[in-house]
This record gives C-alpha cells, sequence and structure tokens, in this order.
C-alpha cells in the first residue's frame, strides 16, 4: 500500500499497537496492586490448574507456586516486550535503547508498586525476571523479522 490510504492504515496500527502496550502495561500494574491474599489466591488457582494437566502425565510432576509465579513475571513482560519491539518496528526507527529502557522502567515500577500493597513486597529478582521476559519477547521480534528478511 502506498499513499496516503497506506499512511491511514500505517497509523491505526500503531494506535491499535499502543492501546495494546497500555493494556498490557495496566494488566501488569494491577496485579502487582493485588493484596497478598488475593494474588496468593490467583497463584494457587493457576498451580492447581496446571498440576492438574501434569499429573495426567505422570503422577510425580507437579509445579511449585514459586515456579508459577515467576514464570507469570517473565511471561508478562516476554508479551510486552513483543508489542513494545512491533510498536517501534512500525515507528520504521529502531531506537534499542529507548526500547530496553522501556522495559526495564516498567519492571522497577511493577515491583515498587508492591512496596505499597498490603502483605506484598518488592524483589529484584522480580525486576530481573521481568527484564529477561521482556529482552526475549524483543528478540522473538527481531528474529522473526529478520527470518522474514523485513529487518
Amino acid at each position: 500500500m502506498s499513499g496516503k490510504k497506506g499512511q491511514g492504515f500505517l497509523r491505526v496500527k500503531k494506535l491499535l499497537m499502543i492501546i495494546l502496550i497500555l493494556s498490557t502495561v495496566y494488566f501488569i500494574f494491577r496485579a502487582s496492586s493485588e493484596n497478598a491474599t488475593e494474588s496468593g489466591s490467583l497463584s494457587s488457582t493457576v498451580t492447581a490448574f496446571i498440576n492438574s494437566f501434569l499429573v495426567k502425565i505422570s503422577e510425580n510432576l507437579t509445579v511449585s507456586e514459586f515456579i508459577v509465579r515467576k514464570a507469570g513475571h517473565l511471561t508478562e513482560f516476554l508479551i510486552l516486550g513483543v508489542e513494545i519491539s512491533v510498536y517501534f518496528r512500525l515507528l520504521e526507527r529502531k531506537p534499542w535503547s529507548l526500547v530496553v529502557l522501556s522495559g526495564l522502567l516498567t519492571g522497577l515500577c511493577d515491583e515498587t508498586i508492591q512496596l505499597y500493597v498490603e502483605g506484598r513486597f518488592s524483589s529484584v529478582t522480580d525486576v530481573w525476571i521481568d527484564f529477561t521476559g521482556f529482552l526475549i519477547g524483543c528478540a522473538l521480534v527481531y528474529l522473526i523479522a529478520k527470518r522474514s528478511r523485513k529487518y
């Protein structure tokens, strides 16, 4: 597509990506705002759900709630890394320092929120897990784009 029609379509895609990114950040921050009881209940439910499938594979195969929580951090930020990388790709600029900084700052904000929530605490380890997930998401977009020769 070229011309005005192509530019309009590109603007719509950018707007949709911004809405998606903001929705993901809202989801992440909302989860951090839950008190320890609410957060623990969700983690227990997800852990039981996963283990109900794993036990079908092997009676001895289970996952701990700790692992589920950390995998949740990684997954949320992996998704955010994909979204932000795609957005910057649509801008036809690749300011990787801004992309990386946005992931790190979101992780720091996420953990800072937990300092002010009853029964929750902040963890430097979780910031690193968040940031690792974010970088994995960015790397996936880069590798897919490179493979499709659009980078």
